[in-house]
Formats: C-alpha cells, structure tokens, sequence
C-alpha cells in the first residue's frame, strides 16, 4: 500500500528585491468572472487593510500596481468628534444600541 505524502500549504510570494535594498514578495490573486480581485491574506493583514478600504490601481510599462489608500483620518476625526462644550454619557448611549431604554432597579 503506498501513501500520499502529506500536502502543506504554500505561500504563493516570491521574494524579490526592491530599488531600497529590502527584499520584497510577489503575491498572487485571482481575478473573478466579475473583474475582482482576491487579495491574498498574507498581504491583506501585512497592509492592514479592512473590508470597504480603498486601494489605487495604475498601469505602468504593462503591469498593473495596486496601493493601499492612506484612511482619510479628517473624516473619521469628524465622525467621532463631539462639538465643543458637549457631554456624552457612555452607559446610556450603549444602553440605548441595545435597545435599554428602562433602568433596573
């Protein structure tokens, strides 16, 4: 009886170096019937990215590169930031998402 040797798993990156010195990896996706792209996760959690972040496409000399957006940290400050003279109490707003609307006593 012969037996399969056992399959681990590869990294599709190949190092390779950089004009810095610092070597780098190629990484390979798959583009879908609907021209996505999957991101490997190796390189989706070595750019920190997260679901609905940006990414800027260009071709240069045939190939394409692909950058992570910086966040637009203007917006999430605005997003977050109270008004001047504001006061918030925490316990009553998460109470309130959980639909809390009564105290326990």
């Amino acid at each position: 009886m012969t037996t399969k040797p056992n399959a681990t798993k590869r990294s599709t990156a190949k190092p390779s170096p950089t004009k810095q010195g610092q070597s780098s990896k190629t990484y390979v996706g798959t583009v879908s019937g609907k021209r996505q792209i999957t991101i490997p996760a190796e390189l989706f959690r070595a750019l920190r990215l997260q679901a609905g972040a940006k990414v800027s496409m260009k071709v240069e000399e045939g190939k394409l590169q692909v950058e992570a957006e910086p966040l637009d940290f203007d917006a999430l400050l605005k997003k977050h930031q109270l008004p001047p003279n504001a006061s918030r109490d925490s316990v009553k707003e998460v109470r309130e998402m959980r639909g809390w609307t009564e105290w326990e006593e």
